[in-house]
């Protein structure tokens, strides 16, 4: 389980993009028409990534992991990373778009702005 904590003001605004992918067939591109006939993907998921402002480290990310054959100590695994780049993977290609345009709105009502390179 993956865990971001950050504040919606240190997110640029203009980096929030979605990428729409097949599940089962993530290898290829959907932005490629070309590529969702040959190998007829059904682009029905999308990652919405964001950035924060001028590449700051701004995001906490918080992993843990669980073994469950593993017993003892080594079991569990737990790290936690600040990064400038976080995302979120939604099963509904409409709604992402939605929920996009609402994190963008969000973020600038907070006072993000976009990086100044």
């Amino acid at each position: 389980m993956t865990t971001y904590k950050f504040n919606l003001r240190d997110i640029d605004p203009d980096s929030i993009k979605i990428k729409t992918y097949d599940l089962h067939k993530d290898i290829f591109s959907c932005a490629d028409p070309e590529q969702v006939k040959d190998y007829e993907l059904n682009c029905d998921n999308a990652e919405i990534e964001f950035l924060t402002r001028n590449g700051a480290t701004a995001i906490n990310e918080d992993m843990a992991r669980t073994y469950t054959k593993l017993t003892g100590s080594d079991h569990e695994s737990r790290s936690a990373y600040k990064t400038n780049k976080s995302w979120w993977l939604v099963d509904d290609v409409s709604y992402s778009q939605r929920l996009a345009k609402a994190l963008k709105h969000a973020v600038e009502l907070c006072g993000g702005q976009a990086s100044r390179f």
